[in-house]
């Protein structure tokens, strides 16, 4: 109904945003209900599976009861008999049904009917699929021939989602926590439905007792219980408390005040880290190797102590021999072996180092020649990594993000445009972190994000550049060739963002866009049409 009433009607900006509550969650029950279908289908046995996605395919015709016209004018003389019985009900007046007829064609025109009857300009995929449509219920069952090809590309393009094997079968899973997840945190913190959230959570873990989320279920299920029900949340509290002692949750549930505690001290270890990188961009060499170990005594166990000792590695390098290097590189993969943003970065290095041994062993100095805005070991192994993501259609307007894993725009779909902006398919894609400030330095976040490049993407040719607009630091990587590489790269950075940007989290936003829209964004106007744009179109 929100896309029919106008903008003035009372309520309107009230029912909008029910219709988008109501969208971000029915779009997250369809990838509960898709994954669910592809995994029965995926059980069934060859034939059974291809039977099962033949029929998900078939047009379906509904039977069409047509009474000849005598039998029509028959029933039209009785009703006009019983009127006075049957009283002035509309659809028992032929004169009714006239003058409404003439009403209808004098405002609307020869509409034919069908979906989206009131849109006068429709795509071409739109009418091919209201011309198939009529052909059916005409009793046309010669199918024409490009719609016997589009059926068959879709149930190719089906098949390739099914999760035959155990790693497909888990990432679905994966897809449909996920979903249930943004549900529950949905009704949680936007809708306040304390009771809806437990039922969701509940679900989940009905279904998915061992999932990788466990720790904030409970806490989330604690939270919802309260006041609900005190058993229950005690239940989780104690969960958390006796199987994640040491998680922020934790530490929230005994000290209420420790996430604004956390949030300061945050902002004290970034800012102390945007010091030290000061230092390091001036070849103040001896003052980041201090500065570093000061920062680890006044705050041990930080969470950029990595980044910090990186920092001071590097300095090491650029003045002392290879063995002080290694004697630190060494220490830092033995204390965080699991890291995913400064370890692979490390091995990388080592390995450089290991093909040119002879070389930085004839060195006093380790590192010469040296870009120190650009922290590499030239000529690094590549690594190649392959993705992929299946072709779906492109998502509507969600109020809130959601985890990007969306492909390019399907062959055969419009694209779409508000006049600047267009999802035309393009050559060349950009990863974006937009800054909404010019009074912060963004050197150490852009510096973070090219540790990730090196670390992660090596051998891929990627370049993280700086633009500066009147209110706005861009920072953007690139280039990818379509979108699904530059999603799949989102997807593996945007879970690193909060420890590579070293500015507060409230005031920048990552986004996916084409060169050719991102040459358009001139000032922060444009700027945020495109994340609108994005929003509605990508997200």
């Amino acid at each position: 109904a929100i896309n029919t009433l106008p903008k003035n009607y009372p309520n309107y900006e009230q029912l909008l945003k029910k219709s988008q509550n109501l969208e971000y969650l029915s779009d997250r029950y369809k990838i509960i209900n898709t994954q669910d279908t592809l995994q029965f289908i995926a059980k069934l046995s060859v034939t059974d599976r291809e039977n099962k996605i033949a029929q998900q395919f078939e047009p379906r015709v509904q039977p069409i009861d047509i009474k000849d016209k005598k039998n029509i004018q028959k029933e039209a003389s009785n009703t006009t008999l019983n009127s006075n019985r049957v009283n002035v009900f509309y659809f028992n007046s032929l004169t009714a049904i006239s003058r409404g007829y003439s009403d209808f064609k004098k405002r609307w025109g020869n509409r034919i009917w069908g979906n989206n009857w009131r849109q006068s300009v429709k795509s071409s995929s739109q009418i091919t699929q209201q011309s198939q449509a009529n052909a059916i219920i005409n009793g046309d069952v010669n199918i024409p021939a490009n719609a016997k090809e589009d059926i068959a590309t879709q149930i190719k393009a089906y098949t390739a989602l099914l999760p035959l094997t155990n790693d497909e079968l888990n990432k679905s899973d994966q897809q449909i926590i996920s979903a249930y997840l943004e549900i529950g945190g949905f009704y949680q913190q936007v809708l306040e439905d304390q009771s809806e959230t437990a039922k969701v959570y509940e679900i989940l873990l009905t279904r998915f007792p061992q999932n990788n989320y466990l720790e904030t279920i409970y806490y989330s299920l604690y939270l919802a219980y309260r006041g609900i029900d005190q058993n229950k949340s005690d239940v989780y509290k104690n969960l958390i408390l006796t199987k994640y002692p040491s998680s922020s949750y934790a530490k929230t549930i005994l000290d209420p005040s420790y996430t604004t505690k956390q949030n300061a001290l945050d902002l004290t270890i970034n800012k102390l880290y945007n010091e030290i990188f000061s230092f390091y961009e001036k070849k103040e060499y001896a003052n980041v190797i201090t500065s570093v170990n000061d920062a680890n005594q006044r705050f041990p166990g930080n969470s950029l102590q990595i980044q910090y000792d990186y920092l001071k590695a590097i300095a090491i390098g650029r003045t002392e021999n290879l063995d002080s290097l290694l004697t630190a590189f060494h220490e830092i993969t033995t204390q965080f072996p699991n890291d995913s943003l400064i370890t692979p970065l490390i091995k990388d290095h080592l390995t450089y180092i290991n093909v040119n041994l002879k070389q930085f062993k004839s060195r006093k100095i380790a590192l010469l020649d040296f870009d120190e805005t650009e922290p590499k070991f030239v000529a690094q192994k590549p690594t190649v990594i392959v993705r992929t993501i299946p072709t779906v259609q492109q998502a509507p307007t969600q109020p809130v993000v959601s985890v990007p894993n969306k492909p390019s725009t399907p062959p055969g779909v419009t694209p779409i445009t508000d006049g600047l902006f267009t999802t035309d398919e393009f050559t060349t894609y950009y990863f974006v972190v937009n800054v909404a400030s010019v009074e912060v330095s963004v050197s150490s976040s852009r510096f973070g994000i090219g540790q990730f490049n090196r670390g992660n993407y090596a051998g891929n040719n990627l370049k993280h550049q700086l633009v500066d607009l009147p209110e706005d630091q861009v920072i953007y990587v690139g280039n990818f060739d379509n979108l699904n590489e530059v999603y799949a790269y989102a997807e593996e950075i945007k879970l690193q963002l909060p420890k590579i940007m070293k500015v507060p989290a409230t005031i920048y936003k990552s986004f996916i866009i084409s060169k050719e829209n991102f040459d358009k964004i001139k000032d922060r106007s444009t700027l945020n049409r495109y994340l609108k744009f994005f929003k509605t179109n990508y997200e």
